[in-house]
């Protein structure tokens, strides 16, 4: 999605897994896509009393074991309305997707990433390089207390080489989404994500 700076000789990079989505859309379909996006990004599709859980529930950072599995449940008997299995989600849904929510962030976008899934079909990873060099450093700056990175942060302030976007969707796209939550990406220095300019990986993960 970016190139990486050269100032930076071992940047702190952000991965967004992508192939589980398309292949969630392949065996089930966008609208179930949808769904599933919007219920890990808002609380506004059920009432949580039905699921024994006083007032609402934020995030998978803020919950324990018993507010967890009430999320679960509500997630299954939510998208069983568009056809969808529990035991299709366990299978397709990464595990840590189904551990890694923020209803708090509200908006998912999910018409947003349905039109870069489908420009992007083959694609395993969105690779997004940074300018800082420093992990502790790019987490206090972009990522908050639920672990949800803020890519509002990100794109306003943290990355000072816009022009490297080799995407005509990507800088849209985080704009759109603002907020990402910690299921749905990885943070670390790019050596520790499986990449060197020299590597497979590199020419692999690179969008």
């Amino acid at each position: 999605m970016t190139t990486q700076s050269a100032n930076v000789s071992d940047p702190v990079t952000i991965v967004i897994p992508i192939r589980w989505m398309n292949d969630f859309r392949q065996d089930l379909n966008d609208e179930a896509f949808a769904a599933l996006m919007q219920f890990s990004f808002s609380s506004d599709y059920v009432d949580w009393n039905d699921y024994n859980v006083s007032g609402s529930i934020s995030s998978a950072e803020r919950a324990d074991e018993q507010t967890q599995e009430a999320w679960l449940e509500a997630l299954g008997d939510y998208l069983y309305t568009f056809g969808v299995k529990r035991e299709d989600i366990m299978e397709l849904v990464p595990k840590k997707v189904l551990t890694g929510w923020d209803t708090v962030i509200g908006s998912s976008e999910e018409e947003t990433w349905l039109e870069m899934l489908d420009e992007h079909e083959n694609i395993d990873e969105l690779v997004i390089f940074t300018t800082f060099d420093d992990l502790n450093v790019a987490k206090e700056k972009m990522v908050d207390v639920d672990k949800t990175l803020k890519l509002d942060e990100f794109i306003n302030d943290a990355y000072g080489y816009r022009g490297s976007w080799n995407s005509s969707w990507a800088e849209g796209l985080l704009k759109t989404t603002e907020h990402l939550p910690k299921g749905w990406y990885e943070m670390n220095y790019f050596s520790v994500l499986g990449g060197s300019p020299q590597s497979l990986n590199y020419a692999k993960l690179k969008v």
